[in-house]
């Protein structure tokens, strides 16, 4: 596990492998299920099959984060969440096979797109905490964290850290996007309902 003492060791100079994207990931894993809803035009017949894929898709955008309970209730936050088990691809991979395996062999169209969309958004959460936030891609035949840019210590309270640094215009971007499809969505819905009346 990363230890959290590099981070108060190297904290006048570096805040990497913390929580980045902290708001970024529910709407990016909105905005990719429904772009594989909108691409399958699954659940445009039936709108409780496609509410419970959408529901997929948020759960598993930020399934890989329930480890915080971990990291505050019990861990008392002695190791980074990013290094614990709940944020390595391997792992990941392994459950997501184990999903399509299952779904193929009951021959589940339905489950295949389930296990498609749990998939792209576990691993979307994963790609969406490289930009900052350090994965472990290679675990377990390397324990090296890969991260695309260090977000540079300036203030005590490391959230101001994160809302400094270019990396955050990336999660407004991702929330105002989703606001978008999402107000889109209510607005087709509203008058696919008024027109059926």
């Amino acid at each position: 596990m990363i230890k959290a003492s590099w981070l108060e060791s190297e904290a006048a100079t570096d805040i990497s492998l913390v929580f980045i994207m902290f708001i970024g990931h529910l709407p990016a894993g909105y905005l990719t299920t429904k772009a594989i809803l909108s691409r399958t035009r699954a659940g445009s017949d039936d709108a409780k099959t496609g509410v419970i894929l959408i529901s997929v898709g948020l759960m598993a955008s930020l399934l890989t984060d329930l480890d915080m309970l971990y990291f505050y209730l019990i861990d008392h936050r002695q190791h980074l969440h990013h290094g614990y088990w709940t944020h390595l691809p391997i792992f990941w991979l392994i459950v997501c096979l184990g999903i399509f395996a299952s779904s193929a062999l009951v021959r589940s169209k339905i489950g295949l797109l389930v296990a498609m969309i749990f998939t792209v958004n576990i691993f979307g959460h994963l790609l969406l905490d490289t930009i900052t936030g350090g994965i472990r891609w290679l675990a377990p035949w390397s324990p090296r964290p890969f991260t695309l840019v260090m977000v540079q210590a300036q203030y005590d309270w490391w959230v101001l850290n994160f809302m400094g640094h270019w990396s955050f215009a990336i999660e407004i971007l991702l929330v105002f996007v989703a606001l978008l499809v999402f107000g889109k969505s209510i607005k087709t819905q509203r008058l696919a309902n008024q027109h059926d009346a």
